[in-house]
């Protein structure tokens, strides 16, 4: 994977000038990754690089050719493995679509693995939302908490398209799940918006309606969300 720093770039960024081509889906260690690296994504100040790769000499805890998400640091060239359970585990299966919440301090992906939160013991795709600062990592592709226990149930099917906030406070993502709200239990795409605070999971692809049961579901498939900076609207497609 090639980035062209453009005008933009600062050239103390990885040693490179405005204009320069930067190979990112490279370790120090071992040079270029021997697989195929591809969905690559930037946060605003374009510090880093987040990408999915298949390769298997990236990091030494990669060896097998499951796609796995990376982050490449553009100032030191550090290369990161971020598709890791809370204890540093490499996922166990396929990850892909990395986005940045604009402050650079998460990376949502989807994932189909079965070992990174035990919640998720299924191969259903799944969002994911990687804390960079501090390692940890959460499963986004929940209901909200029950207002009685405070549970959460997985969506019991595939999630698709992670969208972040600029603070990485809120996640859009659509799904076909039938038991993220109580108004989806038909299996159409329905756009989803998480709060990463309260965990609170509101149903987007309705009709009007200002409180988190208000508006009808839309009865076609919705997708493609696209948070605002503050989290605070959505748009998406719907059929």
């Amino acid at each position: 994977m090639l980035v062209m720093l453009g005008a933009i770039a600062t050239p103390s960024r990885a040693s490179a000038q405005p204009g320069d081509l930067v190979l990112i889906s490279a370790s120090k260690a071992s040079g270029k990754g021997n697989g195929t690296s591809e969905n690559p994504a930037m946060p605003a100040d374009a510090s880093m690089v987040a990408f999915k790769s298949n390769a298997t000499n990236l990091d030494p805890n990669d060896t097998d050719p499951e796609s796995d998400e990376y982050v490449k640091d553009l100032e030191s060239g550090a290369l990161t493995l971020i598709s890791t359970s809370d204890q540093g585990i490499k996922s166990n299966g396929y990850c892909a679509n990395p986005v940045f919440s604009a402050d650079g301090r998460y990376v949502a992906f989807r994932s189909g693995a079965t070992n990174l939160d035990p919640l998720d013991p299924d191969t259903t795709f799944d969002i994911y939302v990687k804390n960079l600062a501090t390692g940890d990592i959460y499963l986004a592709s929940t209901s909200s908490p029950d207002p009685e226990t405070g549970e959460v149930v997985k969506g019991n099917t595939s999630s698709f398209n992670p969208y972040l906030s600029a603070a990485g406070t809120r996640i859009a993502f659509r799904s076909y799940s039938t038991n993220l709200h109580p108004e989806d239990t038909d299996f159409l795409s329905d756009v989803y918006v998480k709060d990463l605070n309260t965990g609170e999971t509101r149903l987007a692809s309705t009709s009007d309606g200002k409180g988190p049961n208000d508006g009808v579901k839309g009865n076609g498939p919705s997708g493609n969300p696209a948070l605002s900076a503050d989290g605070t609207k959505v748009a998406f497609y719907s059929s």
